[in-house]
């Protein structure tokens, strides 16, 4: 399984998962990654948007994300569509999937790799612009 986090100045990374996604990996991943990134790289208040993951919503996570003061984004469930990392993955799909096959999953995530590595250099504009449309999309939502 592939992680991926996407940053509104269009950056992206992703971490491979080996196995199924266990808590504890996931609260390390937030611990020794994520936060102190978005510590980094955002200013002032912002908002940490996870799916419905049911490894995301558990207590133990929610209770970590209250010490480094993370604000989480309430999500509803099966919103799929609200969510641009949906869309960012597709952007990657696309691209990784523009050439030959693969014939081991080291070949697929070093294309991931390479692909991430193309739009975090070049194309962090695409990811920029389907930030600037999550308002429109929360919006549509209420309404």
């Amino acid at each position: 399984m592939l992680w991926l986090m996407t940053m509104p100045n269009g950056l992206l990374s992703f971490h491979s998962i080996t196995g199924t996604f266990r808590l504890h990996q996931y609260i390390e991943l937030l611990s020794h990654y994520v936060v102190p990134t978005m510590k980094i790289n955002l200013e002032g208040n912002f908002y940490f948007q996870q799916d419905n993951c049911s490894v995301h919503v558990s207590r133990l996570v929610q209770q970590y994300l209250k010490k480094p003061n993370v604000q989480t984004l309430m999500w509803p469930s099966k919103s799929p569509d609200l969510n641009i990392v949906e869309d960012v993955w597709k952007i990657i799909s696309d691209m990784v999937y523009d050439g030959p096959q693969f014939n081991s999953i080291k070949e697929l995530e070093r294309k991931i790799s390479e692909v991430i590595h193309i739009i975090n250099n070049e194309k962090r504009q695409l990811i920029i612009d389907l930030y600037g449309s999550i308002r429109r999309r929360l919006c549509k939502v209420k309404h």
